[in-house]
């Protein structure tokens, strides 16, 4: 696999002020399905997805390791101001620490999918910076991304996770 400079350009964040995840599919429709709609995970964002890191060596080692799932990487990225933020606020209460910020991220409620056994959530279309093409180099940008994005209805989420009903 040959990282060209526009893919490495359009991987590479400020890893102080953001966190950014890639996650691999063989379909350009689910690509940019993701990028219209969401991400759609179960549970816990780290669970189908793999945390970036601006290296080289370290992108190649993701590729070996993940080629049998596709050609496409869809680049997910939230500002740690936004993640920090909810982060923090679980931090401080004991309902909070059964919980992921990824949970809070979401506009989308929630549905238990029985078939798989899992919660599943879905990230704003805002934290999709785009996709590209490993074979063709080919990018595609997301022209919705913000990765500070924060939305009402996380503040929603939040409360409904710290004050549940009795």
């Amino acid at each position: 696999m040959e990282l060209t400079k526009q893919i490495l350009d359009f991987i590479n964040y400020d890893e102080i002020h953001f966190i950014c995840f890639s996650h691999r599919t063989n379909s350009e429709v689910i690509a940019r399905k993701i990028m219209n709609e969401g991400f759609e995970f179960a549970e816990a964002i780290q669970s189908t997805t793999d945390f970036l890191i601006n290296d080289e060596v370290v992108l190649k080692y993701y590729y070996n390791l993940r080629r049998n799932y596709g050609e496409y990487n869809v680049i997910l990225c939230i500002a740690n101001e936004v993640y920090d933020y909810y982060l923090g606020k679980l931090k401080e209460s004991p309902n909070g620490k059964l919980y992921t910020v990824e949970e809070i991220l979401t506009e989308k409620e929630s549905r238990y999918d029985e078939d798989r056994d899992q919660t599943i959530f879905v990230l704003p279309k805002q934290f999709i910076k785009g996709y590209y093409n490993e074979e063709t180099s080919e990018i595609t940008k997301n022209p919705d991304f913000d990765p500070f994005y924060n939305s009402e209805k996380f503040k929603k989420n939040l409360d409904r996770i710290l004050n549940p009903k009795s």
